[in-house]
């Protein structure tokens, strides 16, 4: 199996920048790479944060580039996002069929599963809380779409990072997480755990599974260890994730399609 995760797009209406930077042409870019080096992927994932307003135009200018993809997509939500506007632009099928974009996909005998982390909050706009939840709905998903994929490798997808990465507390993780990481543990073959939201590249590996985030594809976070410690946000990279998958072994590549570093003359 081999897909990609794309996550923090935080596109908006058409011709209007975001801290500078164009999440529509990023995105053309983020396009073009997989088109040309990733056309054989399974299935591309957008892991939230799909428009930063919720705004109907942006989810339409969403789905006018996603129009150009070469393989198959899927999506899940960020706190950036709107399940109503959401569903009411991509179609009833979208959502499940409790209201939340959660899908389970299979390919080479691998399951990658999208969970929906996003929470409403009181922000205008459709914004959710910073915070990412798992109520017992999604959750009772995931423990059926684990027992479908009957002990075969399985990869998870949502916004919300599950563990602490900072050397400060982090008030964006998924809130109350044991439940969640007690039905992972209970798995016998769950190959990676991959979120967003902190536009930031981190691995962590625990009980044996591995927890990834990925800068995505707006600006990108970039931690500050010492006396100063805290975060910086930088023009980029404009960052996917790159899963390649087999029996034997799994591999994720960050793959960097906004990146300013020239190649080097050999």
């Amino acid at each position: 199996m081999k897909f990609i995760v794309l996550s923090d797009l935080h596109m908006t209406r058409p011709g209007e920048l975001l801290a500078g930077l164009d999440p529509a042409l990023r995105l053309e870019m983020a396009i073009d790479r997989i088109n040309a080096a990733h056309g054989d992927a399974d299935l591309v994932v957008l892991a939230g944060d799909l428009t930063d307003r919720a705004r109907t135009l942006a989810y339409e200018e969403l789905r006018r580039a996603l129009g150009r993809l070469v393989p198959s997509w899927a999506a899940t939500l960020g706190n950036h996002d709107n399940r109503d506007v959401f569903g009411r632009v991509f179609g009833s099928g979208s959502l499940d069929e409790n209201g939340f974009a959660q899908s389970a996909h299979r390919a080479g005998g691998e399951t990658v599963l999208l969970l929906d982390s996003l929470e409403k909050g009181p922000g205008s706009g459709g914004w959710g809380l910073g915070s990412g939840r798992l109520c017992a709905l999604r959750l009772d998903w995931l423990r059926r779409e684990l027992e479908r994929a009957g002990g075969a490798p399985v990869h998870v997808v949502l916004h919300h990072p599950v563990l602490q990465v900072s050397p400060v507390p982090d008030p964006y993780l998924l809130e109350q997480p044991e439940e969640f990481l007690s039905i992972l543990d209970g798995y016998p073959d769950i190959r990676g755990v991959t979120a967003g939201h902190i536009h930031m590249a981190t691995t962590t590996l625990r009980r044996g599974i591995p927890y990834h985030t990925i800068a995505g594809g707006h600006a990108t976070t970039r931690e500050e260890f010492g006396p100063g410690a805290g975060r910086v946000r930088l023009e980029g990279p404009g960052q996917m994730a790159v899963v390649i998958s087999d029996e034997e072994r799994t591999v994720l590549h960050f793959d960097n399609y906004v990146d300013h570093h020239p190649v080097l003359d050999t």
